[in-house]
């Protein structure tokens, strides 16, 4: 049974409100600060992408789910709020910030996902909304940088417009219009057939369907702007897989001319030294030629990389690593600087172009793999987003930490990124000292701050020890949450409890190794009836727990011992009404194609069970199988999972009566993913029946909805 801290709720309370800004113009902004706070972790719990401080004080995070922070006191405490916004059509919507760019002591700017783009102009305690091109059609805005208040420039996908091609935009009057220089045109790449009489075509590399990452500038008149490598598959003719490999008359594709994109910006003009094979000095052939006469030249993943994390060394020189696969590239820009262009002799590729990490670079080949760079071993480069230079020179790239054996890790570099040193960011000992990070800057003074997963941030100053304030009671991800009452509220998922004493204020947690060395993960947990001492656990693996001292003062642990099993089944979800009152809901996991669910009863506090099976097995694998209980009262609950599958029940669980469909005859049928009874008759559901997402209410027993 669902519970808040003050019992049920009468209907009259719990109410689901949607507004309808009828005569409100879309993009406007909501920056709320009040209406929720994190209880764990604290400060602040969103992840970070991007970090900006404008001095040593004023520091601004940006992340995941709308998440903006601000610091006053140069990362001592920090205030933060969610950001959302109306859309172009007129629908409340969040995003997820990619970027910001603190430009002056108040005004900064942030972009991010959704056609979203957002600015303060008073130091980041309020934003508002700013009417981008990428806007109306909700496309990404995943990079910023602005030379003044009022001078700047954005960029992400392209804007649907029949090119496919993302353009760079700017603004001269801090948002209000804007205009766009179009994408360059670059160097030659080589597709087509090796040895076949239809022979290969020389094209020009484009940035179609590509994405911009990443917009710097070293001074007023230069910049460089970094994205995607991989475009569109474009068709060639196609040939017989056997020879004499005739034309066939239809056409098939190719990816050899894919090519990362790298523009750099000088006086307004934008030149292309997008990252080709050819540019690379790979012909895209194997060292043996293929005798096949089918053989089409191909791409490797080298040129064919998304770049977020880039570094200006100087107004000629580029440093690139790639978010995936561990690749890093130095780019020379200078005047004169070529490259011959190995598929096209007397061509010459503007820039010059050195591979300084990869994990199997291929040598003048794209298939066969190559023998690793000489004296550099491979680093593994998760992930980064940023790249800052200390004053010392030492480059900085924080990375993500891996889900499977976490580890907290920076790479840094003293000479320009041809070789790297393996770091640590977050203090040792801690139960987030393994978490990963992305977001990074350098103060005035040289401190250094990163921020990164789960809202964790740290700082030091070179060469110093890591110090952050940072506080996570409990870790771990979490199915269900339930409240006994204003103080007492625990959540389980995976091997994990969470619980708190305090009503949320701090956390702790019993973590159950065995649980997790044997894969057992907790489904869903419920209190008894108002007490705080008593629970029960169900998991995916038919085992129901019950602990009689929940609440139990830390830092002792509660006694978990389990109560039932059944071998073959997932225990889904647990509900209680009264002290001894129990029911679970499962199905068996196999065989796929004969699951069946089942219900099953506890009237002494689950010293014994019984199960009820009046369900109709499943040989579509997908119906009828129970995800979800409630009951609100002893005698009447309800039952749901897949297929608009609902279930009710007026004697306790004994038997079970199959509800009208909400959406009856519509598919895809929807799945449901929670269930609220609020009492014997309103329940609500929610669920997703892609594309729909639905919110259901029956105020009758179920007999409408």
């Amino acid at each position: 049974m669902s519970k808040s801290c003050f019992g049920k709720l009468p209907a009259s309370v719990l109410v689901i409100v949607f507004l309808f800004f009828s005569i409100v113009a879309a993009g406007q902004a909501f920056y709320n600060t009040t209406n929720w706070r994190f209880s764990n972790p604290k400060q602040f719990g969103f992840a970070v992408s991007d970090l900006d401080f404008f001095d040593n004080n004023k520091g601004i995070a940006v992340g995941a789910n709308g998440g903006i922070a601000y610091t006053t006191n140069g990362g001592t405490t920090w205030s933060y709020g969610n950001f959302s916004f109306l859309n172009f059509a007129g629908l409340q919507t969040s995003t997820s910030f990619q970027d910001v760019h603190f430009i002056s002591s108040t005004t900064a700017y942030a972009v991010g996902s959704n056609g979203c783009m957002a600015k303060t102009t008073d130091g980041g305690a309020n934003w508002s909304f700013v009417n981008n091109p990428l806007f109306r059609n909700a496309r990404n805005v995943n990079t910023v940088w602005f030379l003044n208040e009022n001078k700047g420039y954005i960029g992400g996908q392209h804007n649907t417009t029949p090119d496919l091609t993302p353009k760079l935009y700017f603004t001269l009057n801090g948002g209000a219009t804007w205009d766009s220089i179009a994408a360059p045109t670059g160097g030659k790449t080589r597709v087509g057939y090796v040895n076949n009489p239809v022979g290969s075509f020389l094209w020009d590399i484009n940035a179609k369907d590509k994405e911009l990452y990443r917009i710097m500038f070293w001074d007023d008149n230069t910049g460089y702007i970094c994205g995607s490598g991989l475009s569109t598959f474009e068709p060639i003719p196609n040939v017989s897989s056997t020879a004499p490999c005739n034309p066939t008359g239809t056409n098939t594709t190719t990816g050899s001319h894919h090519a990362s994109l790298l523009w750099k910006f000088s006086n307004g003009i934008l030149t292309d030294y997008s990252i080709s094979k050819e540019r690379l000095g790979y012909n895209g052939i194997y060292t043996t030629l293929p005798g096949a006469c089918n053989y089409r030249y191909a791409s490797n993943s080298i040129h064919t990389q998304t770049y977020k994390a880039m570094h200006i060394i100087d107004p000629n020189n580029v440093l690139l690593v790639s978010f995936n696969n561990n690749i890093v590239i130095r780019v020379n820009t200078a005047p004169g600087s070529i490259t011959p262009n190995i598929n096209a002799p007397g061509v010459n590729e503007i820039g010059t172009y050195q591979l300084l990490n990869a994990p199997t670079p291929p040598q003048n080949n794209s298939s066969a793999l190559g023998a690793p760079i000489p004296a550099n071993p491979v680093f593994g480069l998760s992930n980064p987003i940023n790249i800052v230079k200390a004053s010392n020179g030492k480059l900085l790239v924080p990375v993500l930490s891996p889900v499977l054996a976490p580890v907290n890790r920076m790479f840094t570099s003293t000479n320009n990124g041809t070789t790297w040193s393996e770091e640590r960011w977050l203090p040792t000992g801690r139960n987030y000292s393994e978490f990963g990070g992305q977001g990074i800057d350098i103060l005035p003074t040289g401190r250094i701050f990163i921020a990164g997963q789960n809202g964790v941030v740290a700082d030091s100053i070179p060469g110093g020890q890591w110090a952050s304030t940072y506080v996570q009671g409990t870790t771990g991800s979490f199915n269900k949450m339930d409240i006994a009452d204003c103080n007492n509220i625990i959540a389980a998922g995976g091997g994990i409890i969470a619980r708190t004493k305090d009503g949320g204020k701090t956390w702790d947690q019993v973590v159950r190794q065995d649980f997790i060395n044997l894969n057992i993960g907790i489904n869903s947990i419920a209190y008894a009836t108002g007490n705080p001492a008593k629970a029960y656990f169900a998991t995916s693996v038919g085992n129901i727990y019950r602990t009689t001292d929940m609440n139990i003062a830390p830092p002792a642990l509660p006694t978990i011992d389990p109560v039932y099993s059944l071998s073959g089944f997932q225990m889904w979800d647990v509900a209680t009404s009264g002290n001894d009152s129990v029911w679970v809901c499962g199905y068996t996991t196999t065989p796929s194609t004969a699951q069946n669910s089942r219900i099953f009863r506890s009237v002494n506090g689950g010293n014994t069970w019984t199960q009820v099976t009046a369900f109709p097995s499943n040989p579509s694998a997908t119906n009828y199988l129970l995800r979800h209980i409630e009951f609100p009262t002893n005698l009447v609950g309800y039952a749901s999972g897949t297929r608009d599958t609902i279930w009710k029940t007026t004697d306790g669980g004994v038997t079970w009566n199959k509800l009208p469909l909400p959406t009856p005859g519509v598919t895809p049928q929807i799945t449901y993913n929670d269930m609220f009874a609020l009492d014997a008759n309103t329940v609500f559901l929610v669920g997703n029946g892609f594309p729909r997402k639905a919110i259901f209410r029956t105020t009758n027993g179920g007999s409408t909805w």
